[in-house]
């Protein structure tokens, strides 16, 4: 083998190594079980999936099974003070990394928080799963953690609106992202917060941005504590035929 070559299989080995010491390095924080209600908790969010999740079954979009989670989901809603709203549309996408365009009748649901006038900060996560899971890591724990973040946002004054997007058809295509692109909700907004699963452990971990990525890639170091991210996964996951709902915004 070349020189060239011993380097660049050294580089590479490196990479993989960084990449498997990341979550050695910024581990999780310790859980914490007793927090006030302006406070991330950790035993609230978890008690929010179960409680989302229900009896566990697989709830695809559009399904019997969708519309209990939905439904557990409106409660959750309800009981922080909020008033959500539910967007029945039908809606297509088509994906650029696969042939064929997916089209389905997704319920988005909906809830704004903070002042009526600004632009606003979306955030946003699915509660559709598969035909063959339930869903928690996919993305059950993100929604969970959304409606947690929800009440920490409704106890404080904020000085920006917050748009609180749970959309339904993400495993079909991203079609409820798509669907959230006619609601006239989304004309205001200029910055996105995507919940989505990448593992089941480990440190939350920032994946994927839009582009150019400088600002929001600083935005985010300067703004959270310990920060995650790794430039080559970013990179190679714009290879894999795989998708968010980032792609859709």
């Amino acid at each position: 083998m070349r020189k060239e070559g011993w380097w660049l299989t050294l580089l590479f080995v490196a990479l993989l190594g960084a990449m498997a010491a990341t979550p050695l390095i910024e581990r999780p924080p310790a859980l914490r079980t007793h927090s006030g209600a302006a406070e991330f908790n950790e035993v609230r969010a978890r008690a929010r999936l179960a409680t989302i999740l229900g009896d566990q079954r697989p709830h695809p979009a559009d399904s019997e099974a969708g519309d209990l989670v939905r439904g557990r989901l409106i409660a959750q809603l309800q009981q922080m003070g909020l008033k959500p709203i539910v967007r029945d549309q039908f809606a297509c996408n088509e994906l650029y990394k696969q042939r064929g365009v997916s089209c389905a009748r997704v319920r988005n649901v909906l809830a704004v928080l903070g002042p009526p006038d600004g632009k606003a900060l979306l955030l946003n996560a699915h509660y559709d799963s598969t035909s063959v899971g339930p869903g928690a890591a996919d993305d059950g724990i993100g929604v969970a953690t959304l409606l947690e973040v929800a009440a920490i946002l409704k106890v404080r004054t904020l000085k920006r609106p917050v748009i609180l997007l749970f959309n339904e058809g993400e495993e079909l295509g991203l079609v409820g992202a798509r669907a959230f692109l006619a609601d006239p909700l989304s004309r205001n907004i200029d910055s996105l917060i995507n919940l989505e699963a990448r593992g089941v452990r480990g440190p939350v971990n920032m994946f994927e941005t839009s582009r150019p990525n400088a600002a929001p890639i600083g935005v985010f170091a300067r703004a959270v504590k310990g920060p995650v991210a790794n430039s080559l996964s970013t990179d190679v996951y714009r290879l894999l035929p795989n998708y968010t709902d980032v792609n859709s915004f």
